[in-house]
Parts: C-alpha cells; structure tokens; sequence
C-alpha cells in the first residue's frame, strides 16, 4: 500500500517504492517498470514498459500555487540565455522534463537521470533555448542527435548524475 505524501505519481524519474511480499521491490512509472528481485546477493533487474513520457510527477497540494522561493520569475529570456529546457515532442505538444545548461554552441549539459538507455535513439529529445516559459511557443529548438552519460553514474545512488547532450545544429 502507497501512503499519499503530496504527490500524484505519474513518472519513472523520481520512482515511488512498494515493497510486495517475498521481498520483490516494484518500481513503476508511466513509461518504464522496474522489477528487482533479489536471488541470492545478486539482483536480478527487468525493465519493461514503453519508451516515451507520457505523464511527469506532479506535486498536488490543496490552497498552494506555484512560487519562486528565494528569487525571482524570470520573465525576459536573453536574461539567462544558457538555460535549455529538455523535452519530448509526441507530435501535439512538446513537454518538458529537464533541464539544462548551454556549455558549448552545440551541447547541453544535463542531469544523468533525466534519460534513460531507451532514449538512446535519440526518437523526441528536444532541447528549447532563449525562452523564460517552457508553455511559451517562442525560442530555439534544436534536436539531440546523441548523448553521453557519465560511465560512473548510479542510478540507485545518483552518483555522477550527468549527461551531455549534442545538439544537431548550433545555437548562436
């Protein structure tokens, strides 16, 4: 049984845990199902389910809105002309699940968990520049033709959580 804590569960990025009996840990998101049964001392990992976001997590809290806490909204978008947006673009509307910083002309640096080994065909990655408002329909969009993550990163412990994303043409 999941105890409702604020949040509507609907993604794999921030995973909620269900322990199930025999010791099985169940792990779910919209998108990717991970099964770890423990045979022994080592784990055995399943991973099914399908590839592209659907949903993200949402905190639900009753009477509270949307705030910057300790800054400040940002309104104009050469402000920070750096920051990239991640996201998915399923032929209606793109959504974002990242984000990310511009290093170079052609490559975002990003979060190690922000992607998973499925999106390594790089099918609806899509990173937005020069907007203050992801919602918005202005700004650049550029297409991420590959990305590396670090070879130590942890996805249990989040160790070395990076990732590199090339871009398929440079921003200016």
């Amino acid at each position: 049984r999941v105890k409702q804590r604020g949040f509507r569960y609907c993604t794999a990025r921030a995973m909620a845990r269900v322990v199930l009996a025999l010791g099985s840990l169940f792990t779910a998101g919209c998108f990717r199902t991970d099964v770890r049964v423990q045979q022994g001392r080592l784990p055995v990992k399943k991973a099914f389910g399908p590839e592209r976001r659907r949903c993200r997590i949402q905190k639900s809290r009753p009477g509270h809105k949307d705030r910057v806490i300790g800054g400040t909204v940002v309104d104009d978008p050469t402000e920070f002309p750096f920051l990239a947006w991640l996201g998915d673009n399923d032929n209606t509307l793109m959504s974002q699940f990242c984000g990310g910083s511009l290093i170079s002309d052609r490559v975002v640096l990003t979060a190690g968990h922000c992607l998973y080994e499925a999106d390594q065909s790089n099918a609806f990655l899509l990173v937005r520049l020069q907007v203050a408002d992801f919602g918005s329909r202005g700004g650049l969009v550029r297409e991420v033709v590959n990305w590396r993550r670090h070879p130590d990163f942890g996805p249990d412990t989040l160790r070395q959580d990076v990732t590199l994303l090339l871009l398929n043409e440079s921003v200016p």
